[in-house]
């Protein structure tokens, strides 16, 4: 396993702790700011990783990309 499917997979974990806490135990206790940062990286790591692999299905890779920009569109958009 790389380091980079590694922090995926704790990227994962991270974000699936933060739904829960947002959800069901303090709903405003983490900013918009801080989910929109949080699932631009992890979005673009996660297209890093597809992109890496040697697959011929490309597609989902480039997803993941075109949402983290988006994603960093809208969080640069948020910070002005």
């Amino acid at each position: 396993m790389t380091h980079l499917r590694k922090v995926n997979l704790l990227l994962a974990f991270v974000a699936i702790g933060m739904a829960f806490t947002h959800f069901f135990i303090l709903p405003n206790a983490i900013s918009s700011q801080v989910f929109i940062s949080f699932l631009f990286v992890m979005f673009l790591l996660f297209g890093i990783e597809k992109i890496r692999e040697e697959e011929q299905n490309k597609k989902i890779a480039n997803t993941y990309i075109v949402t983290a920009v988006i994603l960093f569109i809208l969080l640069m958009t948020d910070l002005l």
